[in-house]
């Protein structure tokens, strides 16, 4: 009666989030986002509204927006 998907992922969220939303890094820098696919950063935007990260989710949405 259900219908299970697997979706396979190609990068590694964690990585991706360390590398975005460094303790270091008080913001996202744009031309980090423009190098990530869409896909990465439909992902990152998921992981970032879970994490309650809501600036950086704006951020990643607005960069969604302009593609």
């Amino acid at each position: 009666a259900g219908v299970v998907i697997q979706v396979e992922k190609d990068f590694d969220e964690k990585s991706l989030l360390k590398q975005l939303f460094s303790e270091d890094d008080t913001y996202i820098e744009s031309p980090d986002l423009q190098d990530k696919s869409t896909k990465e950063l439909e992902e990152l935007l998921k992981i970032a509204i879970q994490n309650e990260n809501y600036e950086s989710a704006a951020k990643i949405r607005d960069e969604i927006s302009n593609r």
